[in-house]
């Protein structure tokens, strides 16, 4: 979907998706057992550096130890926009300026998608995002 959005306003190769995590867990309570968050995170730095990606897509947008929280502490981001759903879900974004490998990114939080299916509304609102975010060809 965040592909078709950006054809022809943003290479493809600039969007890294991540889950953050490099193993199955079924909730918050597994994911601390594992306490690999530091390794996993070592290797997305590397990532990153690699990539140089200007939008980062979350796979996970809790408020402990998903992709899009590590992301945002890692950026030293205090506040986000947002854009609540039903039952709770949101979409999360937020924009940072002079990383290591990029000047501009923009990183976007969804639900993870093992516990909420994409709907026409949720399609619309990554659509809008997405529109604002004035992207320009590379």
């Amino acid at each position: 979907m965040i592909q078709s959005r950006v054809e022809g306003k943003q290479n493809i190769r600039d969007i890294f998706s991540t889950n953050i995590n490099f193993f199955r867990s079924i909730d918050y309570n597994q994911l601390k057992q594992f306490d690999m968050l530091d390794s996993c995170l070592t290797y997305h730095k590397d990532f990153f550096y690699i990539v140089k990606p200007k939008i980062i897509v979350c796979n996970g947008n809790g408020e402990h130890n998903s992709a899009y929280s590590v992301l945002r502490e890692l950026f030293g981001i205090f506040t986000d926009e947002q854009k609540r759903f039903r039952r709770g879900y949101a979409i999360k974004w937020f924009k940072t300026e002079n990383t290591s490998w990029n000047k501009n990114i923009t990183v976007i939080g969804v639900p993870h998608m093992s516990r909420y299916a994409l709907t026409d509304v949720f399609n619309r609102e990554i659509e809008k995002i997405l529109d604002n975010l004035n992207l320009t060809p590379t």
